[in-house]
This record gives C-alpha cells, structure tokens and sequence, in this order.
C-alpha cells in the first residue's frame, strides 16, 4: 500500500465523535459525529468529569448533575449508605 489512502478507507477512519474544546484535569467531553460512516451512537454527548473529593461524587450523584461514578477510587461503603432506600439510586 502506498501512502494515500482511499476514500472507502479514509472513512472507516473517521472517529465516532468529536472533541470541543476541554478543560484539562476538569473534564472531557466527547460529540457524536452525524456524518460517521456507521450507525448514529446512542448518545449525543458524553461528559467526563474528574472529581477528586469523594463528598463532592456524593453531592452530584444527589443533585443528580452526574448519571454514574466509576473508577478509583469511586465510592466508599459509608458514602453509598446514603442512597440506601432512595429509589432514584440503584447499583
């Protein structure tokens, strides 16, 4: 192969999304593309938030401002007792 690509190539290596404009160490925010060569994604927009204050986690996840909190060091057993009887919360 040499250096050109064709245009059904070129296609497939289009990213699903684009990136705006981020705050580095805040978050990432990622756009799905509407002109992707496959299906539209099921989102629109994914929003990465990085939040080091576990009560801050807590307090978004009950203003409901985030849909989930993953990763290290994610919740503590004390801090998901709070949700415990809240039927908007499920694990």
């Amino acid at each position: 192969m040499g250096g050109r690509l064709g245009q059904a190539q070129s296609r497939r290596l289009r990213p699903l999304h684009r990136s705006p404009p981020n705050t580095p160490g805040v978050e990432v925010v990622l756009e799905a593309r509407k002109d992707h060569w496959r299906r539209v994604p099921a989102f629109q927009k994914v929003v990465f938030k990085f939040v080091p204050n576990e009560a801050d986690r807590v307090l978004l996840l009950k203003r409901k401002a985030v849909d989930l909190v993953v990763g290290r060091p994610g919740l503590s057993p004390r801090s998901i007792k709070a949700f415990e009887g809240d039927k908007a919360f499920r694990s």
